[in-house]
């Protein structure tokens, strides 16, 4: 697999891919810190991020997530993070990996988990 990626594209494309993709981790777990209402779980690994959306008025915050991260793949068909549970903490875990992946995808992602985020508080659920 990794011999014909590098057949395909050449050590330097793939550097600069993982590279790119390693620097979208890392916007996610800046917003998520600076941004009152994300939390960031765990310090990115590579091109992987753990964050939740918080809010003070949220009683159980796995709960809200799990229904959170089902309402974010049900509106956005091209966002698709991946979920895990960091020190009993439900964590929404994009893993930036794609060929066709660009920065632009990390702030979606952001954006689109505090739009649903806030229309789920708003919605009184």
């Amino acid at each position: 697999m990794v011999w014909s990626i590098l057949k395909k594209i050449g050590a330097e494309e793939l550097r600069n891919r993982i590279e790119m993709h390693n620097d979208m981790a890392t916007y996610v777990a800046e917003r998520a810190s600076a941004h009152p209402n994300l939390e960031l779980l765990l310090e990115p690994t590579l091109s992987i991020c753990c964050f939740r959306f918080v809010h003070p008025d949220i009683a159980d915050l796995n709960e809200f997530n799990r229904l959170l991260l089902r309402s974010l793949l049900i509106q956005n068909e091209h966002i698709m993070p991946s979920t895990t549970m960091v020190y009993g903490c439900y964590a929404i875990r994009p893993c930036f990996l794609g060929a066709r992946t660009v920065s632009r995808h990390a702030e979606e992602l952001v954006e689109a988990v505090l739009k649903t985020g806030e229309d789920i508080l708003q919605s009184g659920c």
